[in-house]
């Protein structure tokens, strides 16, 4: 996918529509080309890629230990409707880490991606210090 870059809205449709998107993800889905790499990670601004490039992540503080619990169960109904299931951390009662990858692919493929733009869209009640010293965006 060269060319100009495409907003978030104009790249999930061209992707197969949940439920089962990501549960046809085998071993020969393709990973993500560098060339795409790096507009696929402007769409996608909460989450930084690993050192090693394989994995996407996004870590954030909630505002207490119900607030970290409840984002992370609506977090893995999405995941469970896509057939795509991250990795989950909840540590220090309220800090919460997800990490993302297609371990069948052995890297990032387009599924993951999309999963992290919807597991955006999943209502977090932040720390207010947190969220004062990490602004997010739109």
């Amino acid at each position: 996918m060269q060319g100009a870059p495409l907003s978030r809205a104009s790249m999930l449709p061209a992707l197969p529509p949940s439920p089962s998107m990501c549960l046809a993800v085998f071993r020969e889905t393709p990973l993500v080309s560098q060339d795409d790499l790096s507009w696929l990670l402007k769409e996608v601004p909460r989450w930084s890629l690993s050192g090693d490039g394989r994995e996407l992540r996004r870590s954030f503080v909630a505002r207490n230990f119900q607030a970290a619990l409840a984002f992370l169960n609506a977090a893995g109904e999405v995941a469970e409707a896509e057939g795509h299931h991250p990795d989950f951390h909840l540590t220090n009662y309220r800090n919460v880490e997800m990490v993302v990858s297609t371990h069948a692919a052995g890297g990032l493929t387009h599924f993951d991606f999309v999963l992290a733009a919807k597991l955006d869209q999943v209502p977090v009640e932040y720390s207010p210090k947190w969220l004062r010293e990490n602004p997010q965006p739109e």
